[in-house]
């Protein structure tokens, strides 16, 4: 059986594996089974910092190009920057954070914020959050998202933190979330990180940030 036939076969059976775990099946080095990879066409997960790959044969993806399986995620756009900008550029009124977390299934600060100091995709802040829009849309997608009916939603009844105190500006905010994502997930780390920093913000209020975006959990990703 010829490799490629190996790998394809193999890929059947499983649809997803790390890179480690196909060279172990197959019992051929990195080099080779980058070169099967390459012949036959694959994929790599955007998240999990794409350790986990998959043949281009196998996913089945949803209308905006996401195939999820188990708790690897994949783009027919390849990369999430490539597939973040396609969708952003193919959509009738931009997307927010929330709207893309949904999406993708994971979060996605850094990336957006990279896009859009890349100048690929611009944010707009409207009705007190980001709306994210392509470069070349920017008011047919705002007038659009403007037009859209306010839909209320209902109130959770669960307790949920403290919101975030008014002295907590928004690029305090963000600055929190960006240390959070970056590795610092409790609130003395955050505040030692971002004094070393020189970003003047109090402990009260990286508590009242942890809890307002219920940072701190155990998720699954």
């Amino acid at each position: 059986m010829h490799q490629s036939e190996e790998m394809i076969k193999l890929f059947n059976n499983y649809l997803v594996l790390r890179l480690n775990d196909v060279m172990k099946h197959m019992n051929r080095s990195r080099t080779s089974i980058m070169r099967y990879f390459n012949e036959i066409g694959y994929y790599t997960s955007y998240n999990h910092a794409g350790e986990f790959y998959t043949l281009k044969m196998i996913p089945t993806f949803d209308k905006n190009g996401i195939w999820k399986y188990r708790n690897a995620y994949f783009s027919s756009y390849g990369s999430l920057r490539d597939a973040v900008t396609t969708l952003v550029g193919q959509s009738e009124s931009g997307y927010s954070h929330n709207e893309l977390k949904e999406i993708f299934g994971i979060r996605m600060y850094n990336t957006l914020l990279d896009l859009a100091n890349d100048g690929l995709i611009v944010r707009n802040e409207y009705d007190g959050e980001y709306i994210y829009v392509s470069c070349n849309q920017i008011e047919k997608q705002l007038t659009a998202r403007k037009n859209y009916p306010k839909i209320k939603v209902k109130k959770e009844t669960v307790s949920r933190g403290p919101r975030v105190t008014p002295a907590a500006g928004l690029n305090e905010i963000i600055e929190v979330l960006l240390a959070y994502i970056g590795g610092h997930m409790q609130p003395g780390s955050v505040y030692s990180y971002l004094r070393r920093k020189g970003v003047n913000v109090t402990p009260k209020q990286i508590h009242a940030i942890f809890g307002y975006y219920d940072l701190g959990k155990k998720n699954s990703y």
